[in-house]
């Protein structure tokens, strides 16, 4: 391959965005002839942005900024006020000068991180009155639906713990049609899907003309929180790109195996 085929990226730590530790950092990033640096997730678009921009752009031709699409802590995209934080951040960072706007860290509350998949997922559904809404237009009663969800997630656990595996969406899927009922299980994921939508074109329609919008994502449909997770393609005419969480790879291997990852992109679109 040739050295005109690489094209760096140097992401910064966000120990790294302010004063003479930013200064090294973006010495560093020259050094290597970086053409790309990503600036880490924010929760606060405008503190010190302006000023990491214009100096991330004297060492590289590209800046990428990693935003924080998720304005407060456990929220849900279904909250008018969260959606409108979101959209509000993400232009203030198109204001600032970046090129590429990658959102990240937005999505569900999320669930007990130590928990298996198919648990972690039950244990972070939401509640809120607008999730309640998408259900019951779904003609679901959702205070009922998302209870006897939350009550799976034990079985879940357990089941893990017995050998059962419960963590690709293809072992997901069909034992939370056996549990809750294919009509249950496919609203579930689709009031989630279409929230996610709305939140993604409520960003856009902030952003200006040509901004080059990207998410970062899971493969399953049923990842746990503050991660977008599986029906990308619902998500394509208001995103430009995705970066998907990679598979973990096999134990004594380096990197997942060809199958695995073509695996994980076929679930990412459906």
């Amino acid at each position: 391959m040739s050295q005109a085929a690489f094209a760096l990226a140097f992401e910064l730590h966000p120990d790294e965005l302010t004063g003479a530790a930013r200064t090294r950092a973006l010495a560093a990033a020259a050094a290597i002839g970086a053409v790309e640096v990503v600036l880490p997730p924010q929760k606060n678009a405008s503190a010190g942005m302006g000023e990491g921009l214009v100096a991330a752009r004297a060492a590289a031709t590209r800046v990428t900024i990693t935003a924080v699409g998720m304005a407060l802590d456990g929220g849900c995209p279904n909250d008018a006020a969260i959606v409108a934080e979101s959209a509000s951040r993400a232009a203030a960072m198109a204001a600032h000068g970046a090129d590429v706007l990658e959102l990240a860290g937005f999505g569900f509350p999320d669930g007990d991180p130590d928990a298996p998949p198919a648990a972690r997922f039950l244990g972070a559904l939401c509640r809120c009155a607008g999730c309640l809404r998408r259900l019951a237009a779904r003609g679901l009663d959702g205070a009922k639906l998302l209870a006897k969800a939350a009550g799976l997630a034990g079985a879940a656990t357990r089941a893990a713990a017995t050998g059962t595996a419960l963590a690709r969406p293809e072992e997901i899927g069909p034992w939370l049609v056996q549990q809750l009922g294919a009509r249950e299980s496919a609203a579930l994921l689709a009031t989630r899907k279409e929230a996610l939508a709305a939140m993604v074109q409520a960003i856009r329609k902030r952003l200006p003309t040509g901004a080059v919008l990207r998410a970062r994502a899971h493969p399953s449909p049923f990842v746990g929180g503050m991660r977008l997770g599986g029906g990308l393609l619902a998500l394509s005419d208001w995103l430009d790109g995705f970066t998907l969480d990679a598979p973990a790879p096999a134990p004594g291997a380096d990197a997942p195996d060809p199958a695995t990852l073509a695996a994980a992109v076929k679930s990412a679109r459906s």
